[in-house]
């Protein structure tokens, strides 16, 4: 009986323990399958950290905003693949592949200041000058359209009354010829037949072409 007895606590002992060993050896796998995600974002042009970059590991909780420092960190991911996606106001958006490993691993990012203007209340950004003149319709429904710049792809042709703004601001934004540059706003003049507005950047006169002109664009979009 007494053989039975010590036979059934070696067997409770060997359970006991076996779980125990299951137990900790789970605890291991979970640390061992998290890692460190940090990095600093540095502006395009001049590589000094940028204050105030939203930082987000896309489909999980992490979020956080740079200090002055430009530095994130983000403790106890879990290994594999993420987009990581970076943002700021009047700055270029970026999203990048990151691979978390169970260790630290590095997720840098730059991002450019893009040219901006301020109009009706609302922050408008500003493209790159296209490369060559163009008629309205191909400005309007192919150029825009298709144009991904900073990260956007939600660029148009200006409305004239944007596009004189931008008259009004062209040398803090930079960047423009003293040419023809197309909006997007019929002409309101009945005699005037098929025409639209442009503005001549020389002087700021507003004008009017037909849509076959080859005239500048530069293409804008609304910062939500």
């Amino acid at each position: 009986m007494q053989k039975i007895t010590k036979y059934k606590k070696n067997i409770t002992s060997l359970v006991v323990l076996t779980l125990v060993l299951m137990v900790s050896g789970a605890s291991c796998k979970k640390e061992q399958e998290t890692g460190t995600l940090y990095g600093i974002n540095t502006d395009k042009v001049s590589g000094e950290p940028v204050k105030g970059v939203n930082v987000e590991l896309l489909s999980t909780d992490y979020k956080a905003q740079t200090g002055t420092d430009g530095w994130y960190k983000f403790t106890e991911v879990e290994m594999g693949e993420y987009e990581l996606q970076v943002s700021k106001q009047s700055y270029s958006f970026v999203k990048k592949q990151v691979t978390v490993q169970n260790n630290s691993v590095r997720g840098d990012a730059q991002i450019e200041q893009v040219p901006t203007f301020q109009y009706n209340g609302h922050t408008y950004m500003v493209a790159p000058e296209a490369e060559e003149h163009m008629i309205l319709t191909y400005a309007h429904y192919s150029y825009c359209q298709n144009l991904s710049q900073y990260g956007y792809s939600d660029w148009r042709l200006p409305t004239i009354e944007e596009l004189q703004q931008m008259y009004i601001d062209k040398d803090n934004i930079g960047g423009f010829q003293d040419k023809v540059y197309w909006s997007s706003t019929y002409s309101r003049n009945v005699s005037s037949g098929d025409l639209y507005y442009c503005v001549l950047f020389s002087n700021g006169n507003v004008q009017e072409a037909l849509p076959s002109s080859f005239l500048r664009v530069r293409p804008i979009r609304v910062e939500k």
